[in-house]
């Protein structure tokens, strides 16, 4: 295909699988039980090279050893892969700076890092500003934005990952309203 689409499937938890598509026609070209990285290697190399070179785009998980397979292709990563990626990195600066005070566990500090973490993964756009509610850790009714805003009050760091993590969101987003709208000129 001019476009390949290759992601990552588990039928169970210890069968993990690669399905290969054409991403223009949404036909699958096949699945590859695909634990190593070996038999996904012996799979394509077993694909005529002049096949190969007539992918043009590749679009998959962070993947990028797949550039060597298809050497015409320009690679595409997948939008959630990489949505998945920043929260993972934004966990990770989160988890770090808890453990700053980690010495003194009942402090509010660390608890509101410890277990009000899923209000910094949550889209700006979905933080309710409106609804009081009382929080045990804050010992006061408050809405999530506010959680949110205490939260980010705690480290320059965790402010920089989280606001990087929302200007993806908001590219993303005005990504797909862009592609949307030349769909639909193009019909």
């Amino acid at each position: 295909p001019r476009v390949l689409l290759i992601d990552e499937f588990h039928f169970s938890r210890n069968s993990k699988y690669k399905i290969l598509m054409n991403f223009e026609n949404n036909l699958i070209i096949d699945i590859v039980e695909s634990r190593t990285h070996d038999i996904m290697s012996d799979y394509l190399f077993k694909i005529d090279l002049e096949e190969r070179k007539k992918v043009e785009y590749i679009c998959t998980d962070m993947s990028f050893i797949l550039k060597i397979y298809f050497p015409n292709s320009t690679l595409l990563v997948d939008h959630f892969h990489v949505t998945r990626l920043i929260n993972d990195q934004l966990n990770h600066t989160r988890k770090r700076i808890m453990c700053k005070y980690a010495k003194n566990k009942k402090s509010r500090e660390y608890r509101l890092l410890k277990h009000r973490y899923k209000i910094l993964l949550k889209s700006k756009n979905s933080i309710d500003n409106e609804t009081f509610k009382y929080d045990k850790i804050m010992e006061c009714h408050v809405t999530e934005n506010m959680i949110l805003e205490t939260l980010l009050s705690f480290d320059d760091e965790l402010r920089q990952a989280y606001n990087a993590k929302e200007e993806y969101l908001i590219f993303d987003q005005v990504s797909k309203i862009i592609l949307i709208k030349e769909r639909n000129s193009m019909q």
